[in-house]
């Protein structure tokens, strides 16, 4: 028998492009590991504690338990992790496969915006606000998995608006981020309705879902607005007019950047700016990075400066076991 050695040894037999995309999947396994096991301060407690107590409580009792350490409605993280707990998984290996799959629905949507895969590698490996959702956001993580699942499916409305409801109901900061998309798909539905009277049965859908949503979560919201209304900074507002003219000097829809933007603003003034502005700067993403592949200027500087932080976040995990270590 003879072996045929340069077809066995030829890459090009399978796509580079599908095998370089899996190393990037692996080393954010590899590294959620590591720095998983690592990070066992700040809210990483509480949910650990979560975890462990979940394990062997039915529903009922482990939402009761569950809702004594964080008082919320936001039940998709409750339903996850009891699930997860209650199946033996370990939490940093259940994390580290949901910082995965997050990894790769970017990885997803960079493609679909023909990013250079170089720019695409150095934002999954070096992206500060990634790893915050890597490592400290464990609900706002969800979050953002069907908010970028909602985004992926947008041309098939009833699974995105579903999408886009567990988003909300995993974190509900993701209203904001949800928001945009929500009245996007209301006008759009709106749309044939006012301009040639024709009447789509998926505002059925649209209208009722909002409604309810926001009647579900109202007392939650009022409570964060109340929490967290005094935790804004001068340097909140400054970040967050950097990524708005960003966005508005790539965009092509000026007006709808100023919409987006002007509820952003509005968000840091009621809720505080560290989190919002993460939002802010997903929706700089998606008006620079389909400019050049990624490569331009607006790209360039976010890029470095969230490299600096994000070295110094990592720093603090090694050192400290949390991101965030308490000023003494």
């Amino acid at each position: 028998m003879i072996i045929d050695t340069k077809s066995l040894f030829n890459i090009s037999s399978f796509d580079i492009n599908v095998f370089w995309r899996i190393m990037l999947l692996l080393s954010v396994f590899i590294v959620s590991l590591i720095l998983g096991n690592l990070y066992v301060g700040g809210d990483n407690n509480g949910y650990r504690a979560i975890y462990n107590g979940l394990k062997g409580l039915d529903i009922v009792n482990a939402y009761y338990f569950y809702n004594y350490i964080i008082t919320t409605v936001e039940f998709v993280h409750f339903i996850l992790v009891w699930t997860a707990s209650n199946l033996g998984i370990d939490r940093i290996f259940f994390l580290s496969l949901c910082n995965t799959f997050l990894a790769g629905l970017f990885i997803k949507i960079f493609d679909s915006f023909k990013v250079n895969f170089l720019v695409t590698s150095s934002f999954i490996i070096t992206n500060f606000y990634l790893y915050v959702l890597f490592f400290t956001g464990e609900r706002l993580k969800f979050g953002f998995i069907f908010f970028l699942l909602a985004f992926l499916y947008r041309k098939k409305l009833p699974l995105s608006l579903l999408f886009l409801i567990l988003s909300i109901f995993s974190h509900l900061q993701m209203l904001i981020l949800c928001l945009g998309r929500a009245l996007q798909l209301l006008l759009n539905e709106l749309q044939p309705l006012l301009f040639k009277f024709e009447f789509r049965r998926s505002l059925l859908l649209v209208l009722p879902a909002l409604g309810i949503g926001l009647f579900v979560i109202q007392t939650t919201l009022f409570g964060k607005i109340l929490a967290y209304g005094d935790d804004r900074t001068l340097f909140d507002f400054l970040r967050m007019g950097i990524f708005f003219l960003i966005a508005l000097y790539y965009t092509k829809d000026k007006m709808e950047t100023v919409i987006y933007f002007s509820t952003l603003f509005m968000a840091v003034y009621l809720v505080g700016g560290d989190r919002v502005n993460m939002i802010g700067y997903m929706f700089c993403l998606y008006y620079c990075l389909p400019y050049r592949g990624g490569f331009n200027l607006g790209m360039l500087i976010t890029s470095l400066y969230f490299l600096y932080v994000n070295i110094d976040f990592i720093s603090k995990i090694i050192l400290y076991g949390n991101g965030f270590p308490p000023i003494k």
